[in-house]
């Protein structure tokens, strides 16, 4: 059984079987101990914290697609047939497409368009590009929408940030939609 005697005597006689090395490295290892408490702990924290709150962001996030989904769902309901999944109006489709990025808080304003055959397929695709630039949570907005509607295809979505500390992204989305010719 140890006592505190032979505690005490231990912790006096440390020094001289450390010697002046072991006694600089136990206490450089003790001022690190000290050193983590008081300024690791508050900023792993604080990382903590930043964490939930991205979370509830997230969260609140979702919540407000799930009711831009159903305001266009219930839009959708009132329109004609035909309108409703714009496979005859190509127009209708573009402007679909620039509503969708307008309600995510992007601006889709120039973009290229054109109308192209898939090798081996007979219907033809209108393939739409456009470039803008964003935050993440509205290119996360946009591309939630654009997946919801129907026929819509995203072809490709590139996403590019020149320097690390710009909070803005670069957008190349290039998206595809089937459209039908009126026959005679």
């Amino acid at each position: 059984m140890i006592t505190r005697q032979a505690v005490w005597w231990h912790l006096r006689s440390l020094p001289a079987r450390l010697g002046r090395l072991g006694m600089v490295g136990l206490v450089l290892c003790l001022a690190a101990l000290v050193t983590q408490q008081h300024l690791l702990s508050p900023l792993q924290q604080l990382r903590a914290e930043e964490a939930r709150a991205l979370d509830l962001q997230e969260g609140q996030l979702s919540a407000e697609l799930l009711v831009l989904a159903r305001k266009r769902e219930q839009e959708r309901a009132k329109l004609p047939p035909g309108t409703a999944q714009g496979q005859d109006d190509q127009t209708s489709a573009i402007g679909r497409v620039v509503a969708l990025g307008q309600e995510c808080e992007l601006m889709l304003d120039a973009g290229e368009y054109r109308q192209s055959t898939e090798p081996g397929k007979a219907i033809p695709r209108l393939t739409l590009n456009f470039a803008t630039r964003g935050s993440y949570a509205a290119v996360r907005c946009l591309s939630t929408a654009l997946t919801s509607e129907p026929g819509l295809r995203i072809d490709v979505l590139k996403l590019s940030r020149p320097d690390v500390s710009q909070s803005e992204l670069g957008v190349q989305i290039q998206l595809s939609l089937p459209t039908q010719t009126k026959s005679p």
